[in-house]
């Protein structure tokens, strides 16, 4: 009867042992796949700010064309002229 306890209580132990291992394997795969999903979400992250960026540049960079291209030239002084030559036209005076 002993000798039938210890084979008993051997396998039980393989078993926990096994167990045991089996679960440590699995909070390890469990901690790697986390740690790649919190990677990829900052990876997500820096992309979609780097993108949000990027196009709020070039916004910038549109409207600023438009007003260099609406800007008087710099040897220019008389902005009537520039900006309106059919109000001048009305009152001109011959």
């Amino acid at each position: 009867m002993e000798k039938y306890k210890k084979v008993v209580f051997r396998g039980k132990l393989k078993e926990a042992t096994e167990t045991h291992e089996n679960l440590k394997a699995a909070a390890l795969e469990i901690e790697t796949t986390s740690q790649k999903v919190l990677r990829e979400n900052k990876t997500m992250d820096i992309k979609e700010n780097s993108e949000f960026i990027l196009a709020k540049f070039e916004r910038c960079r549109a409207q600023l064309k438009d007003l260099q291209e609406s800007a008087p030239p710099t040897e220019t002084k008389d902005t009537n002229k520039l900006y309106r030559p059919k109000e001048n036209e009305l009152f001109k005076t011959n």
